[in-house]
């Protein structure tokens, strides 16, 4: 089983790498290791790319000599951020795996694959990127107000979201590097991931046992009065008291434990708060359908 992907890992990129290389040195005059450190490969690889232009000339169509240009344009102006070159080179790849080359190549190699539509049908859509994607523009939310920052505790703050179905924190994205301040603002040095925070996470997972709607958790600083706060905004609170305990690992399952007792009781709620005791900073967990909504309360219990 070979899909396209190992195709154009294997033959269409090395061949288009080539090319972008030759445009880079003759029509920009770059040196190569100049190509090399624009491609994020070694001097030598562009050597025997260079090399085997000849080699690869039954790849070079139309589209593919256009995307070599177009590629060397852009990386002789400036260097161009490693995200936006990928994004840039995986559209070209899907537009030649529907009808193009690389679907071409691909049934080439797999003549049972001549009435063969998976790639023009498309792949459904992944949950995982809806959330990713959700958690991107909900930090956005955080990373605009000038008073969220205020709230971020010490041991710095985070946002999950689950996937809808979610069995173990692997199932719930968040922030490895959390969201501290940077320079006045809320900032997170990573962009999300699943399976990134253990703690919040085995949180979520508790409370969505009783409240699977709600699929989004955030913890901020807890300050005295804060209930007024949520009161005013009608975010529903309770508080959870966990034995002392004399280690971290023992004081976060102490936490687990008060939340799940609390969640016998049946009482429905928004927010939990944890004031802690010597040791343990206070904080609130506030609980929401949707990150947006998660967030937008984050920020207007700041704006208090």
């Amino acid at each position: 089983m070979r899909p396209p992907c190992e195709i154009m890992a294997n033959q269409l990129l090395p061949a288009l790498r080539a090319l972008i290389s030759q445009h880079l040195a003759t029509d920009y005059g770059f040196t190569q290791n100049q190509i090399a450190k624009a491609l994020g490969v070694t001097q030598a690889s562009v050597s025997r790319g260079l090399k085997q232009i000849d080699r690869f000339e039954q790849y070079y169509t139309p589209d593919v000599r256009k995307a070599a240009r177009d590629f060397a344009e852009k990386m002789s102006k400036e260097r161009q951020p490693l995200d936006e070159s990928i994004e840039q080179l995986c559209i070209f790849c899907q537009s030649q795996k529907i009808g193009g080359l690389l679907c071409r190549l691909h049934r080439i190699e797999n003549p049972e694959l001549e009435t063969c539509e998976v790639c023009i049908r498309g792949v459904a859509p992944d949950p995982r990127s809806d959330i990713l994607e959700n958690l991107l523009k909900s930090m956005e939310i955080l990373r605009a107000s000038s008073t969220f920052p205020n709230l971020i505790p010490q041991v710095q703050s985070q946002l999950v979201m689950s996937l809808p179905d979610a069995v173990t924190v692997d199932d719930i994205a968040g922030f490895p590097s959390r969201i501290s301040v940077h320079k006045t603002r809320a900032h997170t040095f990573t962009g999300p991931e699943f399976g990134a925070s253990k703690h919040l996470g085995e949180i979520l997972l508790l409370v969505q046992q009783q409240y699977p709607e709600k699929r989004v958790a955030i913890v901020i600083k807890y300050t005295k009065g804060m209930e007024t706060k949520f009161d005013q905004l009608k975010l529903r609170h309770i508080e959870v008291v966990r034995e002392r305990v004399e280690t971290e690992a023992d004081s976060d399952q102490a936490l687990l434990t008060a939340i799940t007792e609390a969640l016998a009781s049946k009482v429905s709620f928004d927010v939990i708060i944890d004031k802690g005791y010597f040791g343990i900073e206070p904080v609130a967990y506030i609980f929401g359908n949707t990150a947006e909504f998660t967030a937008k309360s984050a920020e207007k219990i700041s704006e208090f």
